[in-house]
């Protein structure tokens, strides 16, 4: 199978709350698109179908591309308060769906991968 490329223009009809390029340069794109390869696997070899891979990468980008947008806040938001503007973050403790969970998109991309995260190790000898 082929490597999915990224199409900037698909990419914001897609996501319409980052049409505006003056607020996501194509470069913040272009920069979190290799990211997004390393976390879906997209390569010749993937065992991801392409129309799927493709899928979820644009959800992974969309992902990367909020929590950039974030700043410097990492973790799920536990509390939040109007008044003062107060904002409570837990980290998380281990790698799995909570990173994820950060973002709408993150969760779908979560959900788009299932069928590949499972698996077992194996050594052939």
């Amino acid at each position: 199978m082929a490597r999915v490329s990224l199409n900037i223009a698909e990419w914001r009809a897609m996501f319409s709350q980052f049409g505006d390029e003056a607020l996501t340069p194509d470069s913040l794109l272009t920069a979190q698109w290799p990211v997004a390869e390393v976390l879906v696997g997209n390569t010749d070899r993937s065992r991801i179908p392409e129309d799927t891979r493709a899928m979820a990468l644009s959800y992974v980008l969309c992902h990367l591309v909020t929590l950039q947008a974030r700043g410097d806040v990492v973790g799920n938001v536990t509390s939040a308060a109007q008044g003062s503007v107060n904002a409570g973050l837990a980290l998380m403790q281990r790698a799995n769906s909570r990173w994820w969970e950060q973002t709408p998109c993150g969760l779908t991309a979560w959900e788009l991968l299932r069928p590949w995260r499972a698996g077992g190790f194996y050594v052939r000898g």
